[in-house]
């Protein structure tokens, strides 16, 4: 049970994380939402405003009896009966009807009184849109109260203390910054809510505690978010300006990974992701020139055939490749093709005929050769097509010896991520781990946000689907 509490615990405070996020990513949205809001309330607040008059005047009321007038027990006694009474005449059936009688109406406004606490002083009040009529409502009131009074109390008289005049202000003047602020207050909260919506419908992950969490699998470790030069370029770390924060994050990520393959005396890692644009491709390159610089004889072989991109990403132009050795219209010399990082080894994609791919990497062909490379490469990375939209990535397992998953923080939904887990458990291969890719954050080479590269996204006449996750797509 404790355990349960605890995760639900994380799971809220994940949650509250998640929707911060998003609400800092819209900070443009809450500005405008913000400064919208108020000019909105301020608008409804002079479009919908009727101003309020209020008329007053304050009076003592006394008993007419001329044989007690001078008594002081007599003037107490007045003095609680008034304040008992007063109020009550004044909310009386009878005296409304006498005042509506004698203006000849058939409403009155609000007309309220204030009594002073063991005294006859009275201060009657009528407030109402109308100056004039409100005025004339007071003047009948003090007219008609002695003759009401006279039923209930004996004769009366009302001495004025001060008298009334026409109102001609407002007494409920609008008050602009106060609608503003309120304005810009529920603009803001109502953003609020949206990113609350937004990140419970994404459900994503975002670091390595909440991803550890949900494969249950290691992780081994987070590559930060960088911007590229151009939007066809991906970052390196053989790029100066990341041999810092991107740089080491990868060198970092790769010492794990060797460590967990030599352990298991593994040479061949399928790389992929649950989506496209979740930035494999380049975490697979950069892994790869991160292990050849340091002295490992890695072989990279881009089994994307629909949506090739890794000699792009390694500045080689296309040429034949795996497709046409798998179409025997290429040999292996001729589609394995040296990088200009020391050991570092490319099989491109190449130019695959028609859309069924399926049956190049069903045939025998596929893991014979990466069988015959084992031999020669100490490091040998299939990347491979998003293992949670397409089955190519289900057929090149059977190829490789384990796998490593991509998950693009923010990105793609936790229930996709885990039917890509399971589709590669399902094919036996075994996921030793996964890695956290595009975390928020700055890079030491001080850029910030995502990779520039949005054109590799699937979608794009690859018919991978469209880009539903994200708006760049990080491939």
């Amino acid at each position: 049970m404790a355990y349960n509490e605890e995760k639900k615990k994380i799971d809220l405070v994940s949650y509250l994380i998640a929707s911060l996020k998003v609400f800092l990513r819209l900070k443009f949205v809450v500005i405008a939402a913000l400064v919208l809001g108020a000019v909105l309330m301020m608008v409804y607040s002079t479009v919908t405003y009727s101003p309020v008059y209020e008329v007053s005047t304050s009076f003592t009321v006394k008993l007419v009896n001329p044989l007690y007038a001078s008594s002081s027990i007599y003037n107490s006694q007045t003095a609680e009966q008034m304040e008992k009474t007063f109020p009550y005449i004044l909310s009386s059936n009878a005296l409304k009807a006498a005042v509506k009688e004698a203006l000849g109406v058939s409403w009155l406004p609000s007309v309220s009184a204030s009594v002073t606490s063991g005294t006859n002083l009275f201060t009657l009040k009528v407030t109402g849109d109308d100056p004039e009529y409100i005025y004339k409502v007071l003047e009948t009131v003090i007219e008609c109260y002695p003759e009401v009074a006279e039923y209930v109390v004996g004769p009366t008289k009302m001495i004025p203390i001060r008298e009334a005049t026409v109102p001609t202000t407002p007494v409920n003047e609008i008050n602009y910054v106060r609608s503003g602020i309120i304005g810009g207050a529920l603009g803001v909260l109502l953003v609020a809510a949206v990113s609350m919506l937004i990140a419970l419908v994404r459900n994503t992950v975002s670091d390595e505690d909440s991803l550890k969490r949900l494969l249950n699998i290691p992780c081994f470790g987070s590559v930060p978010a960088v911007k590229t030069v151009g939007k066809d370029t991906r970052p390196l770390v053989t790029d100066p300006a990341h041999r810092y924060g991107f740089a080491e994050a990868v060198n970092m990520t790769r010492i794990r990974l060797e460590k967990e393959l030599d352990e298991r005396n593994k040479k061949v890692l399928l790389v992929s992701s649950a989506l496209a644009g979740e930035g494999k491709t380049t975490f697979s390159v950069n892994l790869a020139v991160s292990a050849a610089r340091k002295g490992k004889k890695v072989l990279v072989v881009d089994c994307d055939l629909r949506n090739p991109s890794v000699e792009k990403s390694l500045g080689l132009s296309r040429g034949d490749g795996l497709a046409e050795y798998l179409e025997k219209s290429a040999s292996f010399q001729t589609v394995l093709r040296s990088s200009s990082v020391k050991n570092l080894f490319v099989i491109g994609a190449g130019n695959a005929k028609g859309e069924n791919t399926v049956e190049l990497f069903s045939s025998a062909d596929f893991r014979m050769m990466i069988e015959s490379c084992k031999g020669v490469f100490d490091l040998i990375l299939l990347d491979t097509p998003p293992c949670g939209l397409l089955a190519d990535a289900s057929d090149i397992a059977s190829a490789a010896e384990c796998a490593v998953l991509v998950v693009r923080s923010d990105y793609a939904p936790k229930g996709r991520i885990l039917d890509g887990v399971s589709m590669l458990n399902d094919n036996k291969l075994d996921v030793i781990g996964c890695v956290v890719n595009g975390t928020k954050g700055r890079d030491h080479s001080g850029y910030y946000g995502y990779y520039g590269y949005g054109r590799y996204g699937y979608g794009y006449g690859y018919g991978y689907g469209s880009r539903r996750y994200g708006e760049e797509t990080n491939e």
